[in-house]
Protein backbone atom coordinates (compact mmCIF):
# COMPACT_ATOMS: atom_id res chain seq x y z
CA UNK A 1 0.00 0.00 0.00
CA UNK A 2 1.25 3.20 -1.35
CA UNK A 3 2.05 6.09 0.73
CA UNK A 4 -1.59 8.07 -0.95
CA UNK A 5 -3.62 5.13 -0.20
CA UNK A 6 -2.47 5.76 3.66
CA UNK A 7 -2.90 9.10 3.61
CA UNK A 8 -5.99 8.70 2.17
CA UNK A 9 -7.53 6.31 4.59
CA UNK A 10 -6.62 8.27 7.56
CA UNK A 11 -8.51 11.42 5.98
CA UNK A 12 -11.40 8.92 5.82
CA UNK A 13 -10.77 7.73 9.46
CA UNK A 14 -10.69 11.25 10.46
CA UNK A 15 -13.93 12.42 8.50
CA UNK A 16 -15.96 9.47 9.68
CA UNK A 17 -14.69 10.08 13.54
CA UNK A 18 -15.48 13.43 13.11
CA UNK A 19 -18.99 13.16 11.76
CA UNK A 20 -19.43 10.68 14.78
CA UNK A 21 -18.72 12.63 17.24
CA UNK A 22 -21.14 15.59 15.44
CA UNK A 23 -23.96 13.41 15.14
CA UNK A 24 -23.56 11.85 18.89
CA UNK A 25 -23.27 13.82 21.03
CA UNK A 26 -21.61 12.90 25.00
CA UNK A 27 -24.34 11.65 27.42
CA UNK A 28 -24.19 14.16 29.87
CA UNK A 29 -24.04 13.38 33.97
CA UNK A 30 -28.38 13.45 33.64
CA UNK A 31 -28.82 11.07 31.22
CA UNK A 32 -26.29 9.01 32.93
CA UNK A 33 -28.58 9.33 36.06
CA UNK A 34 -31.62 8.74 34.33
CA UNK A 35 -30.57 5.47 32.67
CA UNK A 36 -29.21 4.09 36.42
CA UNK A 37 -31.82 4.81 37.91
CA UNK A 38 -34.34 3.55 35.13
CA UNK A 39 -32.59 0.08 34.67
CA UNK A 40 -32.23 -0.43 38.15
CA UNK A 41 -36.09 -0.28 38.32
CA UNK A 42 -36.74 -2.79 36.08
CA UNK A 43 -33.23 -4.42 36.38
CA UNK A 44 -34.63 -8.10 37.06
CA UNK A 45 -36.53 -7.90 33.64
CA UNK A 46 -33.15 -6.36 31.63
CA UNK A 47 -30.81 -8.92 33.58
CA UNK A 48 -33.08 -11.93 33.72
CA UNK A 49 -32.57 -15.20 31.77
CA UNK A 50 -36.05 -15.95 30.53
CA UNK A 51 -35.27 -19.62 29.45
CA UNK A 52 -38.30 -21.25 27.68
CA UNK A 53 -40.03 -18.50 27.53
CA UNK A 54 -41.33 -16.56 24.06
CA UNK A 55 -42.61 -13.60 26.41
CA UNK A 56 -39.19 -13.05 27.70
CA UNK A 57 -37.53 -11.20 24.73
CA UNK A 58 -40.97 -9.36 24.62
CA UNK A 59 -40.08 -8.26 28.29
CA UNK A 60 -36.64 -6.94 27.93
CA UNK A 61 -37.99 -4.88 24.51
CA UNK A 62 -40.89 -3.24 26.41
CA UNK A 63 -38.31 -2.59 29.35
CA UNK A 64 -35.81 -0.95 27.21
CA UNK A 65 -38.62 1.16 25.75
CA UNK A 66 -39.13 2.29 28.79
CA UNK A 67 -35.99 2.94 29.91
CA UNK A 68 -35.46 4.49 26.55
CA UNK A 69 -38.56 6.94 26.78
CA UNK A 70 -37.70 8.34 30.51
CA UNK A 71 -34.10 8.64 29.14
CA UNK A 72 -35.66 10.77 26.27
CA UNK A 73 -37.94 12.39 28.61
CA UNK A 74 -35.25 13.82 30.82
CA UNK A 75 -32.39 13.94 28.70
CA UNK A 76 -31.62 17.49 27.24
CA UNK A 77 -28.90 16.97 24.05
CA UNK A 78 -30.33 14.36 21.50
CA UNK A 79 -33.09 11.69 21.36
CA UNK A 80 -31.08 8.46 22.16
CA UNK A 81 -32.31 5.10 20.11
CA UNK A 82 -32.96 1.80 22.18
CA UNK A 83 -29.77 0.64 20.79
CA UNK A 84 -28.10 3.58 21.76
CA UNK A 85 -29.47 3.53 25.61
CA UNK A 86 -28.54 -0.03 25.26
CA UNK A 87 -24.83 0.24 24.21
CA UNK A 88 -23.98 3.22 27.20
CA UNK A 89 -25.61 0.71 29.74
CA UNK A 90 -23.11 -1.47 29.05
CA UNK A 91 -20.13 0.89 28.94
CA UNK A 92 -21.35 1.81 32.21
CA UNK A 93 -21.05 -1.84 33.78
CA UNK A 94 -17.80 -2.19 32.07
CA UNK A 95 -16.87 1.01 33.20
CA UNK A 96 -17.86 0.13 36.44
CA UNK A 97 -16.19 -3.32 36.61
CA UNK A 98 -13.11 -1.73 35.49
CA UNK A 99 -12.60 0.39 38.35
CA UNK A 100 -13.85 -1.85 40.97
CA UNK A 101 -10.92 -4.41 39.52
CA UNK A 102 -8.56 -1.33 39.18
CA UNK A 103 -9.53 -0.88 43.10
CA UNK A 104 -8.84 -4.46 43.88
CA UNK A 105 -5.63 -4.07 42.61
CA UNK A 106 -4.39 -1.27 44.16
CA UNK A 107 -5.44 -2.36 47.87
CA UNK A 108 -4.21 -5.98 47.40
CA UNK A 109 -1.02 -4.22 46.51
CA UNK A 110 -0.88 -1.89 49.29
CA UNK A 111 -2.14 -5.01 51.60
CA UNK A 112 1.11 -7.03 50.57
CA UNK A 113 3.37 -4.64 50.75
CA UNK A 114 6.24 -6.23 52.91
CA UNK A 115 5.96 -4.35 56.36
CA UNK A 116 8.19 -1.29 57.22
CA UNK A 117 10.79 -2.21 60.43
CA UNK A 118 10.56 0.10 63.02
CA UNK A 119 14.21 1.04 64.78
CA UNK A 120 13.76 -0.41 68.54
CA UNK A 121 14.84 1.98 71.03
Amino acid sequence: MGEREIDYLISKNVEKTMNQVQNEPYWTPLERKVLSAEVCKRIEVIDGKFKGTSSGKAEKNRAWLEVTDVVNAKGTVKKRTVKQVKKQWSNMKQRAQNNQQSNKISRDRWWTKAPVSLPHG
